[in-house]
Parts: structure tokens; C-alpha cells; sequence
């Protein structure tokens, strides 16, 4: 492997697998926007982000996690038809490994693997949480914050997707913090020039999402 690896859930992976299991894996490349599939059978890999961020949502039945990022703090499983169906949406631009397990590697890691899947649904329940005791404008600065040191470009659909809010709410949000002189829009791309004053812009949930979502 080539690559250098800062997923830190990665690491622990390669770690506990075979040594034979280690070169099952591909790196992918993604732009903000861009959306992925669940693959149409049911396979054993992983996607694990090495920069850049996704929107992990699932579908179908509603009782299922609604949404939530992915960062080069976690990975998910993919599922194919047998399992659950998951659609991701990049945030912004990035790179991603795709590990395919065997058998004997997914004995190796389940106690990692269970920890990923307990931390997504933390995850998913402070989010809701945060939807609903905070108010959009906070929850926008505070998602800024997490992206902070990446390039930000906008997508909508995925940036409406997490924020559980209408395009012109959003769009009216970020022009209030431009106008405050903490962000810039240049094109598509958000900028970030007062991360401090920002900061005292965002909700107090900035450092749990950090830490489930995306390594500092």
C-alpha cells in the first residue's frame, strides 16, 4: 500500500487483519456533490474518507438514521441488496479508501467495526438532537467549522440534506454570516476568514460532531 493512511479507524483495521487481506483495497476520488450508491450486490468493504467529508444517508423505511457526516474519523459498510440501502453525498472534495473484508478479516475487527456502527448512531441521535434545540444559523456555523481547512464548495442538496432546511433558508443563513464579516462567497466556494468569531457563531455541539465525524 502505497498510500499514506490518516483514517484513523483505517489504521486500527490494517492493524487486526490478515496480512494477505491488507492489498484488498482501493482508493477512489470524489468531488463535492458527487453521490454514491450502495453497490447492487451484497459485498463485505468498507469506505473510509482520507480528506473531505461525506453526507450518509440512509433509505427507505423511516425509522431508519436519517443522516450524518463521514469523515477521516470513521467509515461505513456498504450494503447491497441483502442489507441496507445507503446513498453518500460528498460535501466537499476528497479521497476515500474501499476495503473489501473477508471473512476472516470481519471475525478480526468486529469489535472495531461494532464501535463504527455504535458511533454513527451517537452521531445520528445528536444531530436530531441539534435539530432541534439550535437554530439553523448555528448549526450552519458549526458544520463550517467541521469543514474548516478544506476546500468548501457548496452543494446544495446534501448541505439542505443535513441542515433539514429549504435552499432560500440556508442561502439566507450564509449571507447573514458574510455580512457579519466571518465567511466570504467567492463563486461556489465558502471561505472562511474569521474562524474565532465564527466559532462564537456555532452551536455547542461543534466538538462532539468533530470528534464522531472528522479528526481534528
Amino acid at each position: 500500500m502505497n498510500t499514506p493512511v490518516r483514517n484513523t479507524v483505517l489504521s486500527q483495521l490494517l492493524s487486526l487483519m490478515p496480512v494477505g487481506d491488507r492489498s484488498a483495497m482501493e482508493f477512489i476520488g470524489f468531488r463535492a456533490g458527487q453521490v454514491f450508491q450502495s453497490p447492487a450486490v451484497c459485498t463485505h468493504q468498507l469506505i473510509l474518507p482520507e480528506q473531505g467529508v461525506l453526507v450518509l444517508k440512509s433509505g427507505g423505511d423511516a425509522c431508519l438514521p436519517d443522516a450524518a457526516l463521514l469523515g477521516n474519523a470513521g467509515g461505513w459498510m456498504l450494503q447491497g441488496e441483502q442489507g441496507l440501502s445507503w446513498q453518500w453525498m460528498a460535501l466537499s472534495d476528497g479521497h476515500a479508501h474501499v476495503l473489501t473484508l473477508s471473512q476472516a478479516s470481519l471475525s478480526a475487527c468486529s469489535d472495531v467495526l461494532l464501535k463504527l456502527q455504535m458511533g454513527l448512531m451517537r452521531q445520528v441521535a445528536l444531530w436530531g438532537h441539534c435539530r432541534r434545540h439550535h437554530a439553523l444559523s448555528e448549526r450552519l456555523a458549526m458544520l463550517l467549522l467541521v469543514l474548516h481547512g478544506q476546500a468548501i464548495r457548496w452543494c446544495w442538496p446534501g448541505w439542505t440534506r443535513l441542515l433539514h432546511a429549504a435552499l432560500p433558508q440556508v442561502q439566507e443563513a450564509l449571507r447573514a454570516l458574510e455580512c457579519k464579516g466571518v465567511v466570504c462567497i467567492e463563486g461556489d466556494t465558502v471561505v472562511i476568514v474569521q474562524p474565532a468569531a465564527l466559532a462564537h457563531q456555532a452551536c455547542t455541539c461543534l466538538q462532539a460532531i468533530r470528534s464522531l465525524a472528522v479528526s481534528a
